[in-house]
């Protein structure tokens, strides 16, 4: 093969070796760009969900796809508010117990109320996620709340872990 010859090849095959990882590198680069701070044509933020609440009746909950996984939303009953405290009507949370990740079930409580209860250690929550003394292992903690802030009185909107709540 002559000198010439080769050196077209070689040169033809890093050309296209530097074509094809520009090629790799732009979905990377372009997903990188998506978020970047003032970015106004940035695509939807996946971890910003917004949802609407008002067709949630009281005593029933409406469960929401989010990255950091799914979401529930209690609708508190007027009985909740009074028996339990706390003014608000909703409480946003992740349907899982802290320390082993059991999955919560909606659940008549002995004050007459409705709370949670996970079956691996037969924790109790109350209607705004507080674990009840005496039930559950002492290591557990209340059910967490994603971040999350109020547009209206029946809109709301999920966040980045991290982020700040406007």
């Amino acid at each position: 093969m002559s000198s010439m010859r080769r050196y077209y090849l070689t040169a033809s095959l890093k050309l296209l070796v530097v074509i094809g990882l520009i090629l790799v590198s732009l979905p990377f680069i372009g997903s990188l760009m998506t978020f970047a701070p003032g970015n106004q044509t940035a695509r939807t933020n996946p971890w910003q969900v917004e949802v609407d609440v008002s067709t949630l009746p009281a005593g029933q909950i409406k469960t929401v796809d989010w990255p950091g996984g799914e979401v529930w939303i209690y609708h508190r009953t007027p009985a909740d508010q009074h028996q339990h405290g706390g003014e608000d009507s909703y409480f946003v949370f992740l349907p899982r117990e802290s320390k082993k990740g059991c999955q919560v079930t909606l659940a008549d409580l002995d004050d007459g109320g409705q709370g949670f209860t996970e079956p691996c250690y037969l924790a109790r929550f109350d209607s705004l996620g507080r674990r009840l003394q005496g039930s559950g292992d002492p290591e557990q903690e209340d059910l967490q709340s994603p971040p999350h802030n109020w547009l209206s009185a029946t809109r709301l909107r999920l966040t980045a872990p991290g982020e700040r709540a406007e």
